[in-house]
Order: structure tokens, then sequence, then C-alpha cells
């Protein structure tokens, strides 16, 4: 069994974790906030050094929001590990389910066994199909919620990437601005 799982991608560069959006979302604020008071406060050395405190604020918050994305990520790992424990399970009833069938097909057709092959054959081969589908079932709806919650991570994830990008380079042509401003 593998310590990692393989998530269908067109790039086998992308890396996906879940994690918590509103320390994400404070962080967000908190640039745009610094962005905006370096923007009001067109320099001396107050402001360098409330905006260097600032600055050291966003690293604390960042190094939370990396804190939080290990702990997800092995929360993650952790449920992808009990669904290869469930696909054994899976695996093994489908192994009994075959047995079953050898027996019945081996047995042969005396008037006992077929006067008792409902009871002794059909039904237990019944029950465990039964069994088989349910399990089948709660597996889909975990693998769907799992598949949801990546889809969304990852959407998330790219905007986030995007409007840090952005807000990046516009912070660096306003920072270019200020300067030939001062100057």
């Amino acid at each position: 069994m593998a310590d990692e799982v393989e998530l269908p991608s067109g790039d086998d560069s992308d890396e996906y974790e879940i994690i918590p959006m509103g320390p994400v979302r404070k962080l967000e604020k908190r640039i745009d906030e610094l962005e905006k008071k370096k923007a009001g406060a067109g320099g001396g050395s107050g402001g360098n050094e409330d905006f260097v405190r600032d600055i050291l604020d966003i690293m604390k918050a960042n190094q939370k929001i990396v804190n939080d994305m290990v702990e997800s990520t092995d929360q993650l790992h952790n449920s992808v590990q009990s669904l290869t424990g469930k696909m054994d399970t899976v695996i093994e009833n489908m192994n009994e389910f075959m047995e079953l069938l050898q027996q019945a097909s081996e047995a042969s057709l005396e008037e006992d066994v077929s006067q008792n092959i409902g009871e002794n054959v059909v039904n237990p081969i019944a029950d465990r199909m039964n069994e088989l589908h349910e399990t089948n079932q709660k597996m889909l709806e975990g693998l769907g919620k799992i598949d949801e919650s990546l889809n969304k991570l990852d959407k998330r994830m790219k905007r986030m990437y995007a409007s840090q990008r952005s807000g990046s380079s516009s912070s660096r042509s306003r920072q270019r601005q200020n300067r030939g401003n001062q100057q």
C-alpha cells in the first residue's frame, strides 16, 4: 500500500492541500490594509517601523497557515488510508462471494439440495450481494465528497494565487509610482 494517492490531473506537478480559508482571507485583508497604509503614508521613519511590524505579523500569519495546511494534509491522508481499508473489505467480500458461487456450482443437484437451494445458496448469495451493494454505495459517496472538496480547494487556490499575483504586481507598480513622485 502506497503512502501517496494519485489524483487525476493534466499536470503532474499539481499539489493539493486542504486548508481553512479564514486565515487566508484575514491575511489577504491585512495585506490590502498595508498597501493602503503604505500608499497613504508616503514615507517617514515611523511609517517604516509600522510597515516592518506589519510585515512580521504577516509572516507569522503565513506560518500559521502553513501549519494548518500541514495538519489538514495529514487529516486528508488519514481519510484516504481509511478508504483504502474499506476497499480491502470490499475485496474480501467479493472473494467470499466468489467462493459461494463456486460452492454453488460444485454442489450436486440432488433432490435435497434442490429443495434447500433457496436457503443454502441463493439467500446467502443475495445477502452478500446486498451487503456489497451497500458498501459500494457508501464508498462512492465518500469518494464523491472528497472529489468535490478537492475541486473546490483547487478553484480557491487558483483564485488566491491569481489574486496574489495581481496584488503583488499592482503593489510593485504603486511603489514605482511613489518613488517617481518622491523624486
